[in-house]
Parts: C-alpha cells; sequence; structure tokens
C-alpha cells in the first residue's frame, strides 16, 4: 500500500455502510435462520435497535457492527465486515459460508490451525518496512491482528489508507490478503514466518503490492512486526479511536525521522537487505530485489536482543497512549 503525507485521521465507522445495509441484514437473518431477538441477545442491543437497522432507519455503531459481524460469521465461514459492502447478490453467496470459500482447502486447514494457535497472533503490532513510494527511507505503521471466530483478521492502518483483510495460518506460516477499505483499487499480500510456541513478539517477513508509481511493475519490502500492545478482548476489532491514536502518533514519528532510532541497526539492516540496486534508468530502487537470509520471528524475550530493545523503545514512544497492556 503506498505511503502518503501524514496526516490525522477519524475513525472508521459505521457511516461507511452501505445504504443498503438494511436490506442486507433482513436477508443474513432470513437466510441464516436468525431471529431478532437471538441478534439483540448476542449484540447486547434492544430488539427494536435490530427493527431499526433491517428498516434501514439507523445503522449499528462500530462496535455493535463487529459483534454482528461475529454472529453472522459463526454460521458463515469466512464472512466479514468487508461483506456488508458488496453487491446485493455477491453478499447473498458469501452467506454461504463453507460452499462460498475462494480457497476451501487452505481455509479448512488454516480454521483448524487457528483454533489451535491463533492465540499466538492477536495484538497491535509497529510495522517496519521500506515505503512503496521508493525513498529510500525506512517506514512504519499500525498492524493490528484479532481473531474473529476461527479467523484470524489484520489492517494496515496509516494516514491515508487502510486495507483490512484475513491471516491464513498454513503450517507455521501466515498467508495475508487484504484490500482497500476506501476504493475498489488495491489489495495488498503478505507472509509472515509464524511462531511453533508462545505469543509472537516479532514476525517477519515479506509485503508485496502496487508501488506509489502504479506505471511500474509491483513491489514488494522485507517487513518486520514488533507486538508493542496486547488488546483488551482478542476476539474483537480494537476500538477505532486507540487505533486512531496510535496511528497518528507513529505517524509523527515518522515525520521526525525516528523509526531508524526506534527500530535500531539490526532491524533497519533487516528490512533494507539486499535493496538500493541501480535500474536501467540510472534511478536506486530500495524495493525488494532478494529475501533476506534469516528471519527475525521471535516469540520469547531473550531471543533476540535487537528484537526486545526496538519493542521497549517503541512502547515507550506510544506511552502516554492508553495501550491495554504489554506485550510479551
Amino acid at each position: 500500500m503506498p505511503s502518503s503525507p501524514a496526516r490525522p485521521r477519524t475513525p472508521h465507522g459505521a457511516s461507511t455502510l452501505p445504504q443498503d445495509f438494511g436490506p442486507k441484514l433482513a436477508l443474513a437473518l432470513q437466510r441464516l435462520n436468525l431471529s431478532r431477538d437471538q441478534v439483540s441477545g448476542a449484540v447486547a442491543v434492544d430488539k427494536s435497535v435490530v427493527s431499526r437497522w433491517v428498516r434501514g432507519h439507523v445503522k449499528p455503531s462500530d462496535h455493535n457492527l463487529t459483534s454482528l459481524t461475529r454472529l453472522i460469521a459463526e454460521r458463515a465461514p469466512g464472512f466479514s465486515r468487508l461483506d456488508w459492502g458488496l453487491p446485493l447478490a455477491r453478499f447473498d453467496r458469501s452467506l454461504e459460508g463453507d460452499a462460498g470459500e475462494w480457497l476451501p482447502k487452505a481455509a479448512e486447514q488454516s480454521r483448524g490451525e487457528t483454533a489451535g494457535d491463533g492465540d499466538r497472533y492477536p495484538g497491535l503490532y509497529v510495522q517496519i518496512r521500506q515505503r512503496f513510494s521508493n525513498t529510500g527511507r525506512p517506514f512504519a505503521e499500525l498492524v493490528p491482528i484479532w481473531r474473529e471466530g476461527a479467523q484470524l483478521k489484520v489492517k494496515y492502518d496509516g494516514p491515508g489508507w487502510a486495507h483490512q483483510g484475513r491471516i491464513f495460518i498454513l503450517g507455521h506460516q501466515l498467508f495475508v490478503a487484504a484490500e482497500d477499505l476506501a476504493v475498489n483499487e488495491g489489495l495488498c499480500f503478505q507472509i509472515l514466518n509464524g511462531v511453533p510456541h508462545g505469543k509472537a513478539l516479532a514476525l517477519d517477513g515479506v509485503l508485496a503490492t502496487v508501488p506509489h508509481d502504479r506505471g511500474r511493475a509491483p513491489g514488494a519490502t522485507v517487513t518486520l512486526m514488533l507486538r508493542v500492545a496486547d488488546l483488551q478482548d482478542p476476539d474483537t476489532e480494537p476500538d477505532p479511536d486507540l487505533l486512531t491514536a496510535c496511528q497518528n502518533r507513529i505517524a509523527a514519528l515518522v515525520d521526525q525521522g525516528r523509526v531508524e532510532e526506534l527500530a535500531g541497526p539490526a532491524i533497519i539492516a533487516h528490512v533494507g537487505n539486499r535493496v538500493g540496486l541501480p535500474r536501467e534508468d540510472g534511478a536506486i530502487d530500495y524495493l525488494l530485489r532478494a529475501p533476506a537470509s534469516r528471519g527475525m520471528t521471535v516469540s520469547r524475550k531473550g531471543e533476540s536482543p535487537a528484537v526486545d530493545a526496538a519493542i521497549e523503545r517503541w512502547r515507550a514512544a506510544l506511552r502516554d497512549i492508553a495501550l491495554p497492556g504489554a506485550a510479551g
């Protein structure tokens, strides 16, 4: 996802829901045999509120939308918040659950692995990487990971962009596919090394998407994600106000040129491994040309002093924000 100049963000809320949300909710209740009483109890709102949602008089808050989406996903595995924005016919197919999986074998295996290993990953991460605008300067952004039923969800959150998607756990590796929440013209893909035990403190891998200049070929960059906080509720998307506060602070630290200081030389060298190669046009390409030789994924403090020190520096830089808990 291309980086853009930092600017304050407003939280993503129910105002982004489509105008046909009411008919889609009514269809979901009918297809999944859910009563308004069941929805009322699961989402913890009055039955009259559910009726107003169905009639299109009001739309649910961000928190209630998350609870409602989770309720539907329990009956239609694979359903996500992004599905509310689909055309009605495609929304109908999204309610088919397993029958509508786009990667049925991978999804089935991932659900099994997520059931056993999914608790290792929810948290708030700071991701260190190269900019897709190809400036050669290291970049940082917020990446929350949380669970929704038998799935892991992720959001790449920054000033001016937000990609959200799903993580497949396959053989202790994390495969991510995420789409742009604002416009239907961007996808990003990431493969991360997972951990075989404990909670992940750092996850490294490769992120691929379209560079800032869309006339060029897609690019990729080595990334390292540092878990700087736990989530109060790992089964719920983090509070948008918290995400906004964290991302605005991270964006300010990026603008101040503090990424190298906070990440430390070992991590900067890792995400800059084997880049800076000249192109045919004489410019320098800072996007990935070859993978890093060794991974930096760890799950225990003490395994990597560079990771431990970087996490503590980032936590200190975010200290005045009410982070829900210490990582590790």
